[in-house]
């Protein structure tokens, strides 16, 4: 006895007729009886009457109908199992907050087959991940090497400073390369290719500030400025849910100080349909949700 056969008998039970039944699964009526038939021989037992205003269930029928919405979930349990393909996502740790919480429930929602298994982690790593083959797709900051990674951009991040409202800097709107001439910082580790971008920056306009610690995570970049440790470099959607409320948000005065990030994979694998699938449904998701800035 399958599924197949199991769906025909609840079938005609709720129906209470063959010819009903048979009409609702597409099936012909001699076809839906043979099924039900088939399952008596089985049971050993009658599981309908033949009544003037249809079928009625016998005990045994009724007994079977009440356990077999059960096994029915189980074995569809057990196939969806089956046929699901887990899919490797590795994500720089800042993109799923950005993306937004319900991001991946809708996808899950949309893709029932598909299960997303997503790895957050620092730009560089994320970029090992896809060389190594333990991640289809990754979202991770730029530059992008074409040679390695077919790519897309998806968001320019701008960053900013979080200063605790004490340090002398937090009287200024917007701060100059200048003014951190000298400055203890803590900018996110140089596993992150912003750390790069940053120190370069910092460097051609013959500034030295002094990296006092380097921390993986971008909250502890938070929480040290307000210890008032040093000036944390940070992207300023994630200072504006996360800084401390002793601290104050502020600009740089090069209005370029942004960094972008990628949608990628590795560029001599082509993607399962799977990823194609997600790569596509994460790029609409961006374009109605308006999140290209950040």
């Amino acid at each position: 006895m399958d599924t197949k056969d199991l769906h025909v008998f609840v079938a005609v039970f709720e129906a209470k007729s063959i010819n009903k039944a048979s009409q609702k699964l597409f099936i012909t009526p001699q076809g839906c009886g043979r099924i039900i038939r088939k399952i008596e021989m089985e049971m050993g037992v009658p599981l309908f009457l033949r009544r003037h205003y249809g079928l009625e269930p016998t005990v045994q029928g009724l007994s079977l109908y009440r356990r077999v919405q059960t096994i029915i979930n189980l074995l569809d349990d057990i196939h969806t199992a089956r046929s699901s393909y887990t899919l490797q996502l590795s994500f720089a740790a800042r993109a799923l907050e950005w993306l937004g919480i319900d991001f991946i429930q809708n996808f899950q929602n949309t893709y029932p087959g598909i299960v997303p298994m997503v790895r957050e982690n620092t730009d560089k790593a994320v970029q090992q991940n896809l060389l190594s083959g333990e991640a289809e797709i990754g979202i991770f900051g730029g530059p992008i090497d074409p040679k390695v990674f077919i790519s897309t951009p998806i968001v320019t991040y701008s960053l900013c400073l979080v200063v605790h409202e004490k340090h002398p800097l937090a009287q200024k709107d917007t701060i100059s390369y200048k003014d951190l001439d000298g400055q203890n910082m803590i900018i996110p580790s140089r596993d992150y290719t912003s750390y790069h971008m940053i120190m370069n920056r910092l460097k051609h306009a013959g500034i030295h500030p002094h990296v006092i610690v380097e921390p993986l995570e971008i909250d502890f970049c938070h929480r040290l400025a307000g210890q008032n440790a040093g000036i944390a470099v940070s992207f300023e959607f994630l200072a504006a849910r996360h800084a401390p409320e002793n601290t104050v948000i502020r600009h740089f005065a090069d209005p370029d100080m942004t960094c972008t990030s990628y949608i990628a994979h590795k560029g001599n694998t082509a993607l399962s349909p799977q990823a194609d699938i997600f790569k596509t449904f994460t790029l609409k998701w961006i374009q109605e949700k308006n999140l290209s800035r950040a």
